[in-house]
């Protein structure tokens, strides 16, 4: 039994690790070093990936916001064309009393341009220069167009009323269904 318990020892002798700086440290701290630098790099670009998706996301909804407000106004300008369309002549006192004063809810747009300053070609897009609609100048002109419209809609309607008012006084068989009409519109602004 001695000889068993001499073998014993040395078994649990030869399976005493032999000290190695390399296995007991380096391998260690290289190991959870390359791990905490492959997360890093991964996390970099899961968010790099998702601040790209962020703002695709912001130029989707700002071109729809846009395409929506300018079909809007589009409509507007085709429903105040359609109120004298086709009804005038080259007798001036007949266009005056055709394109009379109406109510409309038109307003101007008061949109910030700057929301478009992702559609601007960018440098050395050779292509994209011939493109009228990426040019952000002749936006701002069309929008600035359309608010003029409106606002010189509206100036003429004021204006109108006198002049309008005036022709029917000098003539005679239409005068009271035209200051009636007249009245009416009055009336109807003024409550709105």
């Amino acid at each position: 039994m001695h000889e068993e318990t001499t073998q014993l020892i040395e078994a649990v002798r030869s399976l005493k690790s032999v000290s190695d700086p390399l296995k007991d440290y380096i391998v260690p701290f290289a190991t959870a070093f390359f791990s905490a630098l492959l997360g890093a790099f991964v996390a970099y670009l899961t968010i790099a990936h998702q601040d790209k998706v962020r703002q695709e996301q912001y130029k989707v909804r700002t071109a729809n916001n846009w395409l929506l407000k300018a079909e809007g106004a589009m409509q507007s300008l085709i429903a105040l064309k359609h109120n004298y369309h086709g009804k005038l002549t080259a007798n001036p006192y007949q266009r005056t009393l055709t394109t009379r004063a109406f109510i409309h809810n038109t307003k101007a747009l008061e949109i910030d341009i700057s929301e478009l300053s992702f559609i601007v070609p960018k440098k050395g897009d050779t292509e994209a220069l011939d493109d009228k609609w990426r040019s952000i100048g002749r936006i701002r002109a069309i929008l600035h167009n359309y608010n003029f419209v409106i606002s010189l809609w509206d100036k003429r309607a004021e204006a109108g009323r006198p002049l309008v008012e005036k022709i029917v006084s000098k003539t005679t068989g239409v005068r009271s269904c035209v200051l009636t009409f007249l009245t009416y519109s009055r009336n109807t602004k003024s409550k709105t």
